[in-house]
């Protein structure tokens, strides 16, 4: 299971997950605040966590 970076809700399903570049991507939705975080692994590590931010677009964000 997965924390969602704001609402702190867990997330327990991985909804699409794909390759980019060097990174191993994996989407989750939350059904809790009804929006989407994406994690970017490298070395089956989290290197980064990309998600929609109102007004801003799509911005990385700190893991809570």
């Amino acid at each position: 299971m997965v924390k969602r970076p704001n609402c702190g809700a867990e997330v327990r399903a991985i909804s699409k997950e794909w390759n980019y570049g060097i990174f191993h991507v994996k989407r989750y939705d939350c059904s809790n605040c009804k929006t989407w975080f994406r994690e970017y692994y490298y070395k089956d590590k989290v290197n980064f966590v990309l998600m929609p931010v109102k007004g801003k677009g799509v911005k990385k964000v700190s893991k809570a």
